[in-house]
């Protein structure tokens, strides 16, 4: 049996809490063979608590979706040894952008306290960050169950044809988003190769045009990702409307996080395999950031990022925003169908 065992294991678990939960679960497998990731999701394996086993787990990610893997993440900080704040900080950014952010290991904790205050509020502002993108890290799982695209894409795979094939120590996290993960010891920057078109900095905001390699800062405690231009996000954030504050009290806004488009783009919003959302994002003659919003969903507020904006119309409207930063908020608790940046 060797590896089909795995397939058989699965399958006959699958079934087993198929009868019992009508569906509303996630099965955990240790091991896996070609197949049996229709039944569950999968751990990367026991990486050692050293930069090498970081290396593993991202390569092995990497690997994972384009074989067809696509509900699989790494222990952070790795699962055996005892690892440094700077391992632990640089494995807590890659798992944030890898489609399970968990953490398990033997001999010492794997609490971001065990490795002082940075490592701390690290895991603070990503945390909140990943509930932020929840609704959008399941919508990617539904469209790659639909459609057979990765949740994690190789640049490669997102760009064929872009002469992109050898650029391997950077992905695209869904359609959306470019990471680039720090897996060096000691190191505080990264070359990144950015596609053609613009890319905006998720963190600050600046607007970085693609097409080119680039040597980008990547200090402690920092991981470099972009969105992409044209990207739509749907997110529940914080009532600050900031993307890495706490709803710890449970407090929470649907949001729609965009950048300015080079041209016509759709992406759509998957809440499960029935029911999904279509956004486009385009840019008109007058270089106005457009945003239509197909099927009325409700959203509380656009976050263009990317735009310092002079004016906004909503539904052909003047309407009220804030803008700094190169960030620019449009408050829409009344809904929308059509948002115009100027």
């Amino acid at each position: 049996m060797r590896n089909e065992h795995s397939y058989w294991y699965n399958k006959t678990m699958k079934e087993v809490f198929d009868e019992g939960t009508k569906g509303d679960y996630i099965l955990f497998s240790r091991s896996a063979c070609a197949g049996s990731q229709q039944f569950a999701g999968q751990f990367g394996g026991d990486q050692a608590s050293r930069f090498y086993g970081l290396q593993q787990a991202f390569y092995g990610l990497l690997t994972a979706s384009a074989s067809g893997f696509n509900i699989w993440g790494s222990d952070i900080s790795g699962y055996n040894g005892s690892a440094t704040p700077e391992l632990y900080e640089r494995w807590l950014e890659f798992a944030t952008f890898s489609p399970l952010m968990r953490a398990h290991g033997v001999g010492t904790q794997r609490n971001p306290w065990a490795f002082g205050e940075e490592a701390t509020e690290l895991f603070k502002q990503l945390y909140w960050w990943r509930e932020n993108m929840l609704d959008h890290v399941y919508s990617m799982s539904i469209d790659a169950h639909l459609t057979a695209q990765p949740m994690v894409r190789a640049m490669a795979i997102e760009f064929p044809g872009a002469g992109l094939d050898a650029v391997d120590s950077q992905y695209m996290f869904g359609s959306e988003m470019l990471v680039a993960p720090i897996i060096e010891e000691g190191r505080r920057c990264k070359m990144v190769t950015f596609p053609v078109g613009n890319w905006v900095n998720l963190w600050t905001a600046e607007t970085v045009v693609g097409g080119r390699s680039m040597m980008v800062d990547a200090p402690d405690a920092t991981i470099p990702v972009y969105l992409r231009a044209g990207a739509a996000m749907y997110l529940n954030v914080a009532p600050s409307l900031q993307i890495c504050d706490s709803m710890a009290d449970g407090k929470q806004l649907p949001v729609l996080l965009v950048t300015p488009a080079a041209d016509r783009r759709e992406v759509r919003h998957y809440f499960d395999e029935k029911k999904s959302a279509l956004f486009v994002t385009d840019k008109t003659d007058d270089e106005a950031v457009t945003v239509e919003n197909k099927d009325g969903l409700k959203l509380e507020a656009v976050l263009v990022y990317g735009v310092n904006a002079k004016k906004v119309l909503v539904d052909g409207k003047k309407t009220a925003f804030t803008t700094e930063d190169n960030r620019t908020v449009v408050r829409t608790p009344k809904g929308f169908k059509t948002l115009q940046v100027f």
